[in-house]
């Protein structure tokens, strides 16, 4: 891509989507889960957003950043304030000294 040409955002999502898809092919990786739900939030793909960032945290429940992501969505996007509490309150049992969460 040229510096002067526009940047279609919009297919670059679709393109990192496809690729993480095509990466699922490992279904435990729950890095890729992760991904896969920021990436489905940034096209307001809610549920598919939902459906990911669960699927991380049950892949690897002893990750507090995907605690974090889904506790944020929880609060942010779908103001579910109960859910999203009891997430925050997991990434502090599992790191009392994340800042951002104290």
């Amino acid at each position: 891509m040229k510096a002067d040409q526009p940047v279609n955002v919009a297919s670059e999502h679709e393109a990192g989507i496809d690729h993480l898809e095509d990466f699922n092919t490992h279904p435990d990786c729950a890095q890729s889960h992760a991904e896969l739900g920021a990436r489905y939030y940034q096209k307001q793909e809610l549920e598919q957003a939902l459906k990911h960032l669960l699927h991380a945290v049950r892949l690897e429940p002893g990750n507090s950043k995907h605690h974090k992501s889904l506790a944020d969505f929880y609060y942010t996007v779908l103001s579910r304030n109960d859910d999203a509490l009891a997430e925050y309150l997991q990434v502090l049992k599992l790191d009392p000294f994340d800042t951002e969460v104290n």
